[in-house]
């Protein structure tokens, strides 16, 4: 294998997303060199995804509401997720949404808050509800990466990662457009890279989300959890396709099975309660009649005028006006794969176990269980995504703590291209 180029950094962080951005952010603000490397380049993945208006981002009412959003969503995640890390989450909210405003990030806010409609996916309680809109990230992150002197690598692909002594210090990218192998030394790496949805036919996901920094991470060492919960949500197949259904739009359908038999009122009702497929809800009926369609999709109408709830009315606006898609005009839906709620197993600074390897965002799990409420994706991103990039910093500047988890990385080592020279 010939690597025609290596440089260095004290930190390497992986994915464009959410998650990848802060830890680069964070990682730089702690005084570290920092490159962040994406296959498909800074504000892409699944938080950057075309396929809504934006992302919802949900916390703690108050301080008093902590407790009680725990124990929700250790309910939820049906003894698969990890009380301490939950817990440690669920207190980093606020705090990590108000560093995203610091950045001059504008969060939507609802005009009417206390419409059920603001009830999260499996939650039964409104909560702090925000709406993250592309622009206002991309123009917040994008400031704070040229403050922070981040080096972009555009379109690099991580193909592995080198280990020395039990240390992650290197990173092996396929740079695609220069069709050619960079080999980067660092002192810490955070992954980033996103879930498993890519791998499905249909999916509301970046194309990239292929599980390849989960295989890396596990063969450098890291454990892996509950892989085996994948979030399914309705999508439009037409009139355009992999656009996702706003779940509570359910509430305003009509809807026909393969046969031709009209859904029953009770259970579009019931299904407009969550985006995600859950066995365990009284909406269940309905994904499985979807999926009973094909390819070809369940037929489905709506009823959305402007008496609909806000929440509702946001979505068929931008709907319209970025898709044309009317969303009282006749569309067919399917089952798509949209998001992962297990991956690397982590701690709560975003360590993967691996001295100097680090992860945060969708790609990890232990936070969610088997079913996750809605609006904890991002806030999983942006919590853990500074965290790591923080831990990372220390970890490569020879700080060893509660949050490195290892032993201080060895003052010479030889180019990480050595490691992939045969």
């Amino acid at each position: 294998m010939h690597i025609e180029s290596e440089s260095s950094f004290d930190v390497v962080v992986v994915g464009g997303g959410i998650a990848g951005c802060c830890a680069a952010i964070e990682a730089a603000r702690a005084g570290a060199s920092v490159c962040l490397a994406s296959a498909s380049g800074v504000f892409s993945g699944s938080s950057f995804y075309p396929g809504t208006w934006g992302l919802g981002l949900i916390g703690p009412r108050d301080a008093a509401d902590i407790d009680d959003m725990v124990e929700t969503i250790l309910h939820v995640g049906r003894g698969a997720a990890n009380a301490a890390l939950v817990d440690s989450f669920v207190r980093g909210i606020p705090e990590a949404i108000a560093a995203l405003e610091a950045m001059g990030v504008s969060l939507k806010r609802p005009a009417n808050p206390d419409e059920p409609q603001y009830i999260p996916c499996f939650d039964h309680s409104l909560r702090m509800w925000r709406g993250l809109e592309r622009d206002s990230m991309e123009r917040g992150f994008g400031r704070a990466l040229c403050e922070g002197g981040v080096v972009r690598f555009d379109g690099c692909e991580l193909l592995d990662i080198a280990m020395d002594g039990g240390c992650a210090r290197g990173a092996l990218f396929f740079d695609r457009s220069a069709k050619r192998f960079r080999a980067v030394s660092c002192g810490a790496i955070v992954l980033a890279g996103g879930g498993v949805a890519g791998l499905y036919k249909r999916s509301l996901s970046a194309l990239g989300n292929s599980a390849t920094v989960q295989a890396i991470a596990a063969r450098c060492g890291a454990r892996l959890v509950n892989l085996e919960f994948m979030q399914i949500m309705p999508g439009l197949v037409s009139p355009r396709r992999n656009i996702v259904f706003n779940e509570k739009a359910f509430r305003f359908a009509r809807a026909w099975d393969a046969s031709g038999e009209p859904i029953a009122r009770d259970v579009l009702e019931a299904r407009s309660e969550h985006g995600p497929f859950s066995c365990e809800r009284a909406g269940a009926p309905l994904d499985f009649a979807m999926e009973a369609c094909g390819d070809e999709g369940m037929e489905i109408a709506c009823d959305v005028g402007d008496g609909s709830p806000e929440f509702v009315r946001t979505f068929s606006e931008w709907l319209e006006r970025e898709c044309g898609v009317s969303a009282s005009a006749p569309a067919r839906i399917a089952p798509y794969a949209h998001a992962s709620n297990g991956g690397i197993a982590i701690d709560e600074h975003g360590s993967c176990g691996v001295p100097g390897l680090f992860a945060a965002g969708e790609c990890t799990g232990g936070m969610h269980g088997a079913d996750r409420i809605g609006g904890l994706a991002s806030a999983n991103a942006l919590v853990f995504g500074r965290r790591a990039g923080v831990a990372a910093a220390k970890f490569a500047r020879g700080f060893v703590g509660e949050c490195a988890g290892g032993a201080r990385m060895r003052a010479a080592k030889p180019p990480v291209s050595q490691a992939w020279a045969h």
